[in-house]
């Protein structure tokens, strides 16, 4: 509760407090009033073609919010004369333009920042002239154009004040406060789009006063930013300090691209071949990156680190745009492109995460920045099962693929901009043993120990925990829903994006104290695990619809249970991320630097020849037909006996590996 105190006080720094109000004026005036406002005055221009005119306009908007929208007594009907422009296409070109006005402001962010606000105010401005005059269109086409041109220069402002707001607090904020900060600000702009949402409902729930109340509404955000200007202008000096004088800026690792290409690469072959096959597949992955994986480690220790963080994201673009336009049918590409991701995965995962040494000033910054890297990660992975399944059902796998090599090109030029200092690496790099002994070392490093107990966790992890949401819970789910399980199984994967968010927390409470942070990830991780094993026990009485008497309450369908595993996804997630970020920092500061990659690339092939196992393991589980549930719970029951041993060992051990972190300090 303390943190969470602490964390709400941030948002009243000084220098920030003002430009948050800004940031909650935009939130609660302008985009809402895209989201509610416009709707309705384009369904009172043009009650058949509104929905069409107002598609792109209301991007925020789904189908249920054009329900509530349509009267029974004047029900609308989709356009069908091709007519959709819309205002949120200046989504698409606001940000280009605001770009642009970056890197002029780039030299003086202050000037940036005030333009910025100068922009919204003249937007919010252009806003109540354009709703003043829309009763002179004779047409709704004509006024949703204007307020498409409208909607180019809003985005372009708001963009503009957001990327120098973004800069001034990362100046202003230590590392170990920037996500705790990122957190509560978005709380707020949450809580203030609700806020305004309701504002605006009251003002178009009159349609005789639709248009005063809308004016007046965006009035008031006119002045209350002219206010918020004239305080911006009124604190230059100060603002200016902060924006002189800063300390380096840690660049957070962006998510891999690989990530939209896998899971659609997953859920073709389990529709073509089934379970069982299917999770061989993702075996035989494994496995690949295993066998690659020696030989990136020895890359990594020995290549310019930031040369083959950006090559390999280059590579495997091209890679992927071969086997598409060479392979003969999907299936063959499938199976090809399956083993081409386990290697890429192989190289970019131990030159990823031996970095952070790189970026940091000091060993008490690596539990946040080894914290914000997984975050980054984990988002990107259980994000695009879900940002799969939407795409897919606009457009074709075919498509997907080229979208996923145009990412890659995307995050190599944005990985090209990290600051590394690699001149530690420079100067253990004038003598290095040959290749063979340092595969060897490499596989004896795992030996470590102070790691070895940790080690073995984390291939608990790999072998029970990941692999039950991989192969197991997309079959369940395909019992339970034949029909909706893809879209199932993407919403579990969407627990995923906020498990991270939390352990941001968890590291940060933890920061001053690596070894509680350590069991206390142990504990979670328990925890997490036995609430699965829970839930495949509950799933059992969904799928015996013939015992009527047993029927739970609290899941009726597969959809209920699905979003049940969202929210345990969250836990799961969040502990294996709160262990991780501790069982990094410790080897980070155990191990000499010219050993960190041969360590990271041998510990990554015995996690994915876990995962394999773990695969492969539930593979014969799921593929027991009506044993498939108690076969799962075994499983599960099984991790939750090892990791109470490994649990007991890490508290017997704590004082060697007290001393050996208190040793790593003294000779850094």
């Amino acid at each position: 509760m303390t943190q969470l105190v602490e964390g709400v006080k941030t948002l009243g720094d000084p220098r920030l407090g003002v430009l948050v109000l800004n940031t909650l004026i935009t939130n609660v005036f302008v985009y809402p009033f895209q989201t509610a406002a416009v709707p309705v005055i384009l369904r009172q221009m043009d009650p058949v073609n509104w929905k069409s005119l107002a598609s792109l306009a209301s991007a925020y908007c789904n189908a249920e919010c054009w329900s509530i929208l349509r009267s029974p007594l004047n029900p609308t009907r989709s356009s069908s004369s091709g007519r959709t422009l819309g205002v949120s296409l200046g989504g698409v070109i606001g940000p280009i333009l605001s770009n642009a006005s970056a890197f002029l402001f780039s030299s003086d962010p202050f000037a940036g920042l005030v333009s910025g606000i100068t922009a919204q105010i003249a937007t919010g401005m252009i806003s109540v002239f354009c709703v003043m005059v829309y009763p002179l269109f004779p047409t709704g086409t004509s006024y949703a154009v204007l307020l498409s041109s409208l909607w180019v220069l809003v985005i372009a402002a708001n963009n503009q004040f957001t990327i120098f707001f973004n800069s001034l607090q990362q100046m202003i904020l230590p590392a170990n406060q920037r996500g705790k900060f990122i957190a509560n600000l978005l709380a707020v702009f949450t809580m203030g789009n609700a806020a305004g949402l309701w504002v605006f409902g009251q003002a178009i729930a009159s349609p005789e006063h639709l248009q005063s109340n809308v004016c007046w509404v965006l009035v008031l955000s006119v002045v209350l930013r002219i206010i918020v200007g004239g305080i911006v202008l009124y604190r230059k000096s100060a603002l200016r300090r902060a924006t002189s004088t800063t300390t380096e800026e840690l660049d957070d690792q962006l998510s891999e691209a690989r990530a939209s290409t896998a899971p659609a690469v997953r859920y073709e072959t389990l529709e073509s071949v089934g379970g069982k096959r299917y999770a061989y597949s993702q075996m035989w992955q494994n496995l690949t990156r295993t066998l690659s994986s020696q030989v990136a480690g020895v890359v990594t220790d020995n290549a310019p680190p930031r040369a083959t963080y950006v090559c390999m994201d280059v590579i495997v673009a091209f890679v992927i745009a071969v086997l598409w336009m060479g392979s003969q049918g999907l299936p063959q590409f499938l199976s090809v492109a399956n083993l081409a991701l386990g290697v890429a995965m192989a190289f970019s995962g131990p030159v990823g995460k031996s970095l952070p040494p790189s970026v940091v000033e000091a060993p008490s910054e690596l539990p946040m920045v080894n914290s914000f890297e997984l975050t980054g990660d984990k988002i990107g992975r259980y994000i695009a099962p879900f940002a799969v399944s939407f795409f897919l059902m606009y457009y074709d796998f075919p498509g997907l693929v080229r979208f996923s090599i145009a990412l890659f090109m995307m995050v190599a030029v944005v990985k090209a901009s990290v600051k590394i200092d690699d001149a530690k690496t420079r100067k253990l790099s004038r003598a290095r043993p040959g290749l063979l002994q340092q595969l060897v070392e490499g596989v004896k490093s795992l030996r470590d120990p102070s790691l070895g107990v940790l080690v073995l966790n984390t291939m608990l992890t790999n072998v029970f925990v990941y692999p039950f949401q991989t192969a197991a819970v997309p079959v369940i789910l395909r019992q339970m829903d034949p029909v909706n399980w893809k879209s199932l199984t993407s919403l579990v994967s969407l627990g995923g994006v906020l498990g991270p968010v939390l352990s941001n927390l968890a590291a940060y409470h933890f920061r001053d104290d690596t070894y509680k942070g350590l069991v206390s990830g142990l504990v979670l991780q328990i925890i997490s695990v036995l609430l699965c094993l829970g839930s495949v026990l509950v799933s059992r009485i969904l799928l015996a619809p013939s015992t009527p008497s047993l029927a739970s309450p609290a899941f009726t369908d597969a959809s209920t249970y699905a979003l049940w595993l969202c929210v345990l996804w969250v836990a799961v997630v969040a502990a294996n991320n709160h262990f991780t970020v501790f069982f990094n920092s410790i080897q980070q500061r155990v191990l000499p630097a010219d050993q960190r990659g041969r360590f990271i690339a041998n510990i990554l092939a015995l996690f994915t020849m876990s995962n394999a196992g773990g695969l492969w393991l539930y593979g014969q589980a799921i593929s027991s037909g009506p044993h498939l549930l108690s076969s799962v719970s075994l499983v599960l029951a099984g991790s939750v006996v090892m990791r109470l041993l490994i649990c007991a060992a890490v508290v017997r051990g704590k004082a060697r590996l007290e001393t050996r972190l208190e040793y790593s300090e003294k000779t850094e």
